[in-house]
């Protein structure tokens, strides 16, 4: 049976340095996908970025809206706190003001830019960049979202969640990855999350947030993420993996 009966012709890729006499028939053929693979990919982002988004949702309710949760948020402060009161206090405010820097953002935006052209993927390097926007501009939910009163010992009625910084920074470490291929994520991801997790950490020792609003700018910055590289595959912006 001819192989063109078994898949469609744009389906097939052939290889000249194969060919028989010119022949392209005899020619070893293997088959390509593109949109199927493609629109896939762009599916499982969006169920992922769903999945995100409940998980904030759940975040909010579970350390806000329920006495339980708001206690145990009183309680992982205090300690954070509690290293605070032996120095760290000032170490961890001097890095969050890095964390805000506008000047550091923008060479920040730079490099992603570079490594996004160096890898020739440009539109997804700008994506990234999207999502940190997106990101800082969620701090806006923190006057949407309300804090009730349940007559926890040490709280108060001010909403923190989600943490700006927080969000940023692991934002940025999103943006750098969809910037970069597949294969060098692996090589930042680990460093990226100890960074990522040192921000959080910094941001309950200097007092600024509790460890729900760290919690909750990872998940919003990972969504966001997920959105953003749903978009660049479902509108083929990102170079196809290479058939071997």
């Amino acid at each position: 049976m001819d192989r063109t009966d078994e898949y469609p012709a744009q389906y097939w890729a052939y290889d000249d340095k194969f060919s028989v006499a010119g022949d392209r028939s005899t020619a070893p053929v293997r088959p390509y996908h593109t949109t199927p693979r493609r629109e896939s990919s762009a599916g499982w982002l969006l169920v992922t970025a769903l999945v995100l988004l409940v998980g904030f949702a759940f975040a909010a309710l579970a350390f806000i809206w329920t006495t339980a949760g708001q206690e145990v948020d009183g309680v992982l402060l205090a300690d954070a706190k509690g290293f605070g009161a032996h120095g760290l206090a000032d170490q961890a405010t001097t890095l969050l003001s890095f964390v805000g820097n506008i000047r550091l953002l923008a060479v920040l935006f730079g490099v992603i830019l570079l490594v996004g052209a160096l890898c020739r993927r440009p539109w997804a390097a700008v994506a990234g960049i999207c999502v940190v926007l997106a990101s800082v501009a969620g701090r806006v939910l923190k006057t949407i979202i309300t804090r009730p009163d349940f007559d926890v010992m040490d709280s108060t009625l001010h909403n923190s969640f989600p943490s700006g910084h927080v969000a940023a920074a692991a934002a940025l470490l999103f943006a750098l990855m969809l910037a970069l291929p597949g294969w060098a994520r692996w090589l930042i991801a680990l460093p990226g999350a100890v960074g990522v997790s040192v921000v959080a950490v910094a941001t309950m020792v200097a007092g600024w947030h509790r460890f729900s609003d760290a919690i909750g700018g990872v998940l919003l910055a990972g969504a966001l993420c997920c959105l953003a590289a749903a978009f660049l595959h479902a509108v083929g912006l990102v170079p196809r993996p290479k058939v071997r």
